[in-house]
């Protein structure tokens, strides 16, 4: 997609969330009502760009031809689910030339609340996944010490395979898992295991 005059948006609402992201012709940009609207310079106007939005939670990644250019986060709240995509201001006027637009679904899985016998501050996170091309499954973690997780952190990503050390010791944990799939295949997940390195 490219641009040749003013900007255009892509507006999608989620029934949590609301992201806004600008494509004007010297700067991409996402939206955020608390007066902070990261961006990124570059010009629109003369290739054709691939732009993905990725929404995790609160989390919005923009890439540009396969490179993370924006990494931010949105609290816009909507209850709304829909797409639209176009000229922002019809009193304003633009011109755009898009070869297509896709959205996929993504789908979440949350774990019953783990409980650890004795309180640890560091781990390991590992998983047994089937990703076929074009799909991916990431993961987020929270923790804390009540058992209904109230006193809970907020979730935070997760690899597969490295080394997360804690400030505190922690006795209770929750995974969540995200899924995105295009519009033919279905990631598959099999297991996840926490190690916590000296638990017996």
């Amino acid at each position: 997609m490219k641009i040749s005059s003013n900007y255009i948006s892509i507006d999608f609402h989620n029934g949590a969330y609301r992201t806004l992201f600008y494509i004007n012709t010297s700067n991409i940009s996402v939206w955020d009502s608390s007066g902070g609207t990261p961006s990124y310079s570059m010009d629109t106007t003369g290739d054709y760009h691939v732009y993905k939005i990725v929404r995790v939670g609160t989390n919005v990644k923009v890439y540009v031809d396969g490179i993370l250019r924006i990494d931010t986060t949105n609290t816009i709240s909507s209850s709304g689910k829909y797409l639209s995509f176009g000229n922002e201001f019809s009193s304003s006027g633009s011109e755009s030339w898009w070869e297509y637009i896709k959205f996929y679904p993504m789908g979440e899985h949350t774990s019953q609340i783990l409980y650890t016998d004795d309180p640890y501050h560091s781990f390991v996170f590992t998983r047994s996944t089937i990703e076929p091309n074009g799909t991916t499954i990431s993961f987020e973690e929270r923790h804390g010490n009540q058992p209904d997780l109230s006193d809970g952190s907020a979730y935070s990503s997760i690899t597969p395979g490295n080394f997360y050390s804690l400030p505190e010791n922690f006795s209770y944990w929750q995974i969540r898992s995200i899924f995105f799939n295009d519009e033919i295949t279905t990631p598959t997940l099999q297991d996840y295991t926490l190690n916590f390195p000296g638990s017996p």
